[in-house]
């Protein structure tokens, strides 16, 4: 580590207080706790709550369908917070705190000293390795305000534990990772997998091999389907209106990479983009040792095609559906090598993911749903004009947006003499008058724990950070898409209601019952539960608690609330 590093380190466990942390000794269990050696933990980007419904059938014996025959599988896991979108969402099952506590607020949010957006995983102390063009971006987790499972592992083990997390999305890849492991994630722009000097200071060669062998023989690559096409549910719905043709990829099968625009942006909306990312962490893990050193390691692998496969087609298309046989591989595959190169008996599997998604709004409206696209760029000049009207503004009131947040640009507000929380609610009043809009939470509100009634508002309030978050959260209408371009994505997530919000949980251990609960838990109940199993307390933050089930397999006392 470098000495940059090694400090920058020390300045966030003293902040987080993690210095006077000391786990409790857990209790033990009646038998010999089982001897895990590595923990695999894969997250499906975008995997809906209801994606594995009346589907298992159509699955291998050894991918999904594995964890509902021999693992203990929650089908009613929740995010207990908005936004539901990628950043908050890998941050919580890494720290199994809320983005209120870990800070992560957002795939971006705006900084109110510089009047700046921020990107989550933005850091410019530490550059791109392993891309051939100089980039000014950098990348570490110095945002993340709260320690990370593999971060308790490192601290357990005086550092003897290893963290590995693998992904497309760098933000999927390094919240995972936390302050601790090591990420890799791919660059769409080059086509290659790389990381930061956070991590490395040059590409490992097993990573450099990667990129020069297998990146580089892609261009011909097509996706075309894996059954029959008479087994699909969509197989009569291949070209939908509201489906995107991105970097002209295509909206019917079979999808080349010779015929897009730009094969390395597209390469991410297909299949094999996952199969990519698995023989990649497979290989990583191999190379590091993982599973294989004096401490229990950690693998994370986080798979992204289904992401954004869903936002081009949205999940009601022939190609949502065909990516969900292809994902399914990509599990028993993991599976398999674990099973071979672990043992089943050495191992601990954990499967989540980091939100779900809507159906694309014209979809829902041919099913007699209300639904529709909010005029997200109208509202916001609308708004200038009403906050400048109505308070002889003589400069822009809005510092930016983001939706689900807005955010008002206080020096505006206070050289005018404007108070804030009086600006606040005019600018709420406005907003809800637009067309699709449930709701505009003010700050002020939010920071008094002032809300309606609802589960939907109070995850909105468990996903608000009093520093990062802005001073409007738009909440929309049921089915409503919401986003900064009505027009950009076929369909999206972010929103606080349960087909956002709702996901699958699932784990493989030795000890584990074999069951499938309808129980309600929470994904932020993820790192706390394996943690449990290795028998301790942690991460440090985590509000999410040891699940009752994996605590009585342990041996260890329950830390499940009263129902």
């Amino acid at each position: 580590m470098t000495e940059r590093r090694a400090s920058g380190f020390l300045i966030f466990l003293l902040l987080a207080g993690l210095v006077a942390f000391a786990p409790a000794a857990a209790a033990e269990p009646a038998g010999e706790r089982p001897d895990i050696r590595l923990v695999l933990v894969i997250i499906v980007d975008q995997l809906r709550g209801d994606a594995l419904d009346g589907d298992l059938s159509r699955l291998s014996g050894g991918g999904f369908n594995r964890f509902y025959q021999e693992g203990l599988v929650y089908r009613r896991a929740l995010m207990r917070f908005a936004p539901t979108s990628t950043g908050p969402g890998h941050a919580t099952l890494a720290t199994g705190a809320l983005p209120s506590v870990h800070g992560i607020a957002g795939n971006e949010w705006w900084d109110r000293s510089s009047g700046k957006k921020v990107y989550c995983t933005a850091d410019p102390q530490h550059g791109l390795v392993g891309s051939p063009v100089p980039s000014p971006a950098g990348f570490s987790p110095r945002n993340l305000r709260a320690e990370t499972l593999g971060d308790a592992l490192f601290r357990r083990s005086s550092g003897a534990s290893r963290t590995l997390a693998v992904s497309l999305k760098d933000r999927s890849a390094i919240l995972m990772a936390g302050h601790r492991g090591k990420a890799v994630w791919y660059l769409r722009q080059e086509g290659r997998f790389v990381s930061s000097d956070y991590y490395y200071p040059q590409l490992p060669a097993w990573l450099e091999d990667f990129n020069t062998k297998r990146m580089k023989a892609l261009d011909t690559a097509s996706w075309t389907l894996l059954l029959p096409e008479a087994r699909y549910r969509f197989a009569d719905r291949d070209d939908q209106p509201w489906e995107r043709n991105y970097q002209d990829f295509g909206r019917t099968f079979p999808h080349r990479l010779e015929d897009t625009l730009d094969p390395g942006s597209a390469l991410r909306l297909m299949p094999l983009a996952d199969e990519l990312t698995v023989e990649l962490a497979i290989r990583g893990a191999t190379a590091e040792g993982l599973g294989r050193g004096p401490a229990t390691d950690l693998l994370v692998v986080a798979l992204s095609a289904t992401d954004y496969i869903g936002h081009s087609f949205g999940p009601d298309s022939l190609e949502w559906e065909d990516n969900l046989m292809r994902l399914d591989s990509q599990v028993a595959r993991l599976l398999e090598w674990a099973d071979r190169e672990i043992g089943p008996d050495h191992a601990l599997v954990a499967l989540s993911a980091d939100h779900g998604i809507a159906s694309a709004p014209e979809f829902l409206d041919l099913q007699g749903e209300a639904a529709g696209r909010i005029d997200v760029p109208g509202m916001l000049e609308g708004l200038r004009h009403e906050l400048t009207d109505e308070f002889g503004l003589k400069a822009d009131p809005l510092l930016g947006a983001k939706m689900p947040a807005i955010y008002l640009d206080w020096r505006v507000m206070d050289h005018a003499g404007v108070d804030r929380e009086t600006a606040e609610r005019a600018a709420g009043r406005y907003v809800e008058r637009v067309e699709g809009v449930a709701a505009a939470l003010t700050r002020t509100d939010l920071l008094s724990g002032r809300v309606p009634a609802g589960e939907p508002m109070q995850r909105i309030l468990a996903g608000f950070d009093k520093d990062r978050s802005g001073d409007l959260v738009i909440v929309q209408q049921p089915g409503w898409y919401l986003e900064n371009d009505p027009e950009k994505y076929a369909t999206n997530h972010g929103s606080p209601y349960d087909y956002d919000a709702h996901v699958p949980m699932m784990f493989l251990a030795p000890g584990l019952p074999s069951a499938v609960s309808d129980r309600v838990v929470g994904t932020d109940d993820l790192a706390p539960s394996i943690a449990g199993f290795l028998g301790f307390d942690g991460p440090a933050q985590a509000s999410g608690v040891l699940l009752e089930e994996i605590a009585s397999a342990a041996g260890a006392g329950s830390y499940n609330p009263p129902q």
